[in-house]
């Protein structure tokens, strides 16, 4: 063979095995975080595997983290992967994914595909999020017979007692709910709540419909989503937290 030709062929391997090892990195998904942007009142945090921290905006929290607000108490996460939560009151969530994902060669103008699901334990949250890609997914998961809300745009989840109720104000969610096979559409402007049976977990009326609803509500946050958590950290403040009752 031709010292040039087999040359030329060296290094047209090493360049298809680089651009290859290249697609392959990029297709693993990476872990993301979400940012205390706001806080009024008293909040805590739990990162994976260690003891419950104060609050304080700036806080960045990892996927598997949870965190809690006390009464009166109202917290804002910008999520690296482009979207924007609140939690109110009495309320306790985890993190189980945030992730981000890339694939093919790196753009400027390429936005990766992002994966988030928040669990409710209890309380309110409430969703601004976007989709930066087609194959991007944003869920909220809960214990109760809701099992799951999953969709973007703007919307609110929350718990109460054996009652799960989700509110639409922009775009389409879908709803699964225990006991039923097929699952719900909710549109903007409508809303839905299904009674729990304590003993069951499932749905006491598994055919329950979107009611339509005309207010907004009223512990959505005056501003748009912002586009990052934003310079001018303010410095943490100190404050004692115990575990809250949700009020009922």
């Amino acid at each position: 063979m031709n010292p040039a030709m087999f040359s030329k062929r060296v290094v047209g391997l090493a360049f298809c095995c680089v651009v290859a090892m290249t697609l392959t990195v990029n297709a693993a998904p990476r872990p993301s975080r979400a940012v205390v942007v706001n806080l009024t009142g008293k909040a805590d945090y739990q990162q994976r595997g260690e003891d419950w921290k104060n609050m304080h905006r700036g806080v960045s929290i990892a996927e598997g983290a949870s965190a809690r607000t006390a009464t009166n108490s109202i917290a804002d996460f910008f999520l690296s992967t482009e979207a924007r939560t609140r939690i109110t009151q009495n309320t306790i969530i985890r993190f189980d994914q945030l992730q981000t994902k890339t694939t093919g060669l790196p753009q400027a103008d390429k936005k990766p595909t992002a994966f988030t699901n928040i669990e409710l334990e209890r309380g309110k949250i409430l969703v601004r999020a976007f989709a930066p890609t087609k194959q991007s997914s944003f869920v909220v998961t809960t214990r109760s017979c809701l099992t799951e809300v999953r969709g973007f745009g703007a919307y609110s989840v929350w718990l109460l007692n054996n009652r799960a109720c989700v509110r639409v104000m922009d775009e389409t969610v879908t709803l699964l709910i225990r006991g039923r096979a097929d699952p719900v559409v909710l549109q903007a402007g409508q809303q839905l709540c299904v009674e729990c049976d304590p003993r069951t977990n499932e749905a006491i009326d598994r055919n329950v419909q979107p009611t339509t609803v005309t207010d907004p509500d009223p512990d959505w946050p005056p501003l748009p989503p912002p586009t990052g958590p934003g310079p001018g950290i303010e410095p943490p403040p100190v404050y004692e937290i115990s575990p809250s009752q949700p009020q009922q």
